[in-house]
């Protein structure tokens, strides 16, 4: 499989988006070649779940990048390499650190658990640690 150069958006807090040109890499796990420690959130733009995680992220104030799936050409394999990775075939797919956390239910545990915030913070995504919900 090759995956070709595209724009991709990267969220940073404040609400501000900032294309950057990055491709994923077909060999290296899992997607992290550009930026290894930058969350990255697979997700489908009308799905419920992914804007709960985004929702949640940018309540934060995490810096972070989004894939929407559905507006890449690529997007189905991309998906499917995801699930080869991961197990994982739903959306949305969530990557901190250069390891793989999991879906909406990981995420929200994580949070709920008082375990996001430090994991996030750990990564370099979060410059306040007593960011809250």
């Amino acid at each position: 499989m090759i995956l070709t150069h595209s724009e991709k958006s990267v969220h940073h807090p404040g609400g501000d988006s900032v294309f950057l040109h990055w491709r994923p890499p077909y060999i290296h796990y899992p997607f992290v070649d550009h930026v290894l420690f930058c969350p990255q959130i697979f997700s489908k733009t009308w799905c419920g779940y992914c804007k709960s995680v985004k929702k949640l992220f940018s309540e934060l104030n995490v810096s972070y990048k989004v894939i929407e799936l559905d507006e890449e050409s690529d997007g189905g394999e991309i998906q499917s390499t995801l699930k080869e990775w991961t197990g994982q075939s739903i959306v949305p797919n969530v990557f901190i650190g250069g390891k793989h956390i999991g879906g909406s239910d990981a995420i929200m545990e994580k949070h709920r658990a008082g375990k996001l915030v430090p994991l996030l913070t750990e990564a370099g995504a979060i410059a306040n640690a007593s960011a809250q919900l």
